[in-house]
């Protein structure tokens, strides 16, 4: 009897103490979580090996995919000088970071430097787009677009190249072609002569561009996805039965985002009336929205894929992670639906996890299957 009650007390002792380290972490992560609201503004996301690192209105994150772990880096924990990231791009083990108003940062797990318009040939401060062609990054900015190997700058814009337009909203790399989305329209450049492509897509802004063998993907603001193989143009848009209708008004919505995944073509749409992510196998096309999946918002911000996983960024409800049947959403609604992200500066440094179901503002891990 008496060794029965002194089990029953050691479990009564560890369930209390578990509580209580509970409520002192919850105590962390609610005092802190209202300092970022923007964290759901997710603008970008890339992977590096079993890391995916998101970008958001509210500083940088870093998902270990293995453990689950979630590291944040901001202004006052790293060497960011901006919290709100743009674009991202991984080059072996470096992270290169545009940011809205402090420029371009390289990241290489411990070192953080930054490139702005005061100390470097970098046109513009607001980064818009990046690529890595090796070791040479291209840094579109809504002041030209910039080359940088590392030591040299080279800079092209309306004034000095046939850019068609200062605004670089998208980069790929072909090879040794450059393929360029302005505000204006597409252009190429094999480093030294430039083609511009007065088409059709002239006076869209080129948001876009994924490159899937000699076929290019692009996406344009008028509600329009675009094909090129070098030679013909296909045009799908609310006119052609193949492409999911995403709005009557082609300026309420445009596609935003490609990235391929073997022959697939994932597609991300945004805008006020956007119609979520579409896929296109080249035949058959298959609408993950808000109302028919566990896809958190329609619009679409970015897209990532890490083997067989597609990392949706949104642009109000976080990212989400899908794996072909399965939704986990991560945010900071608190609204106990969703996969709250919640920062405490207080323990290591580090996200802190936990499952709940309350509208606290800690973690909630909600999977979606359909």
């Amino acid at each position: 009897m008496k060794k029965l009650k002194k089990i029953i007390f050691a479990i009564f002792i560890v369930i209390v103490t578990i509580i209580l380290v509970a409520f002192i972490i919850w105590i962390h992560i609610t005092q802190d979580f209202g300092k970022y609201p923007c964290r759901n503004y997710v603008k970008a996301i890339a992977s590096e090996g079993n890391k995916i690192w998101v970008g958001t209105g509210g500083g940088l994150a870093c998902m270990d995919t293995t453990t689950g772990r979630i590291k944040f880096y901001d202004k006052n924990n790293s060497g960011l000088p901006d919290n709100f990231i743009t674009t991202l791009a991984v080059e072996g083990k470096t992270k290169w970071i545009g940011t809205y108003r402090a420029g371009l940062v390289k990241f290489d797990g411990t070192n953080w430097i930054v490139y702005d318009t005061s100390n470097s040939g970098l046109p513009g401060n607001e980064v818009l787009s990046l690529a890595t062609e090796n070791t040479i990054v291209w840094i579109g900015t809504n002041f030209g677009l910039a080359k940088f190997d590392g030591t040299n700058w080279s800079v092209y814009d309306t004034s000095n190249s046939e850019l068609p337009d200062n605004g670089v909203m998208s980069i790929a790399i072909e090879g040794k072609t450059k393929w360029v989305g302005t505000c204006g329209t597409l252009a190429k450049f094999n480093d030294t002569n430039w083609t511009v492509y007065d088409t059709s897509l002239r006076y869209n802004m080129v948001k876009a561009i994924a490159i899937e063998g000699k076929a290019k993907w692009i996406g344009v603001g008028n509600n329009k996805l675009v094909k090129f193989d070098d030679t013909s143009w296909t045009v799908y848009d609310m006119n052609n039965p193949k492409l999911p209708h995403i709005h009557k008004d082609p300026h309420h919505a445009s596609v935003s985002i490609i990235a391929i995944e073997d022959t697939i073509k994932w597609i991300g749409t945004s805008g006020i009336d956007g119609n979520g992510l579409a896929k296109f196998d080249g035949t058959n096309w298959t609408v993950y929205n808000h109302s028919n999946s566990g896809l958190p918002d329609n619009w679409i911000t970015t897209l990532a894929i890490q083997g067989t996983t597609k990392w949706v960024g949104t642009y109000c409800c976080g990212a989400a992670k899908f794996d072909g049947t399965n939704w986990i959403v991560y945010n900071t609604s608190g609204l106990g639906i969703l996969y709250n992200w919640a920062y405490s500066s207080e323990i290591k440094k580090t996200w802190i996890w936990r499952q709940t179901n309350t509208a606290s503002g800690i973690l909630y891990k909600s999977r979606h299957k359909r």
